[in-house]
């Protein structure tokens, strides 16, 4: 179903470029690149969450994807040059923080696990 999303999004995309008169050809040389972040971005994330999400509890998988921004904006700090840490997006990462534990501790979306139920292995 995805993939058929992104084909058309794809076939309009490249007739628009087309009706605009622009050329794809400087676009060739850059596919492995593109192929490159496509495995980074989505294909290896998505799958491990998805194998992930088979050995969890589906209410701890949700928490932990939904600390998935704070982390990348401690990442792109530590790893980059200009994606520094700044007032805004602190009060970001501190009110993702504060919503991930606000649902640790009461439940919300944590199905009928809590944090010391947790079974960090396979289930039988």
């Amino acid at each position: 179903m995805a993939l058929g999303r992104v084909a058309i999004a794809a076939v309009i995309l490249a007739v628009l470029t087309l009706a605009r008169g622009e050329c794809l050809a400087p676009l060739a040389c850059a596919w492995p690149t593109f192929a490159v972040l496509g495995l980074l971005n989505c294909v290896i994330p998505f799958s491990l969450i998805f194998w992930g999400q088979t050995h969890i509890p589906s209410g701890l998988a949700s928490i932990f994807n939904a600390t998935t921004p704070i982390f990348t904006v401690l990442v792109a700090h530590l790893a980059t040059r200009d994606e520094k840490l700044n007032a805004a997006k602190l009060v970001g990462i501190t009110t993702g923080f504060l919503g991930v534990a606000g649902a640790l501790r009461h439940g919300e979306g944590a199905g009928t696990i809590t944090p010391c139920e947790c079974r960090w292995h396979s289930p039988p």
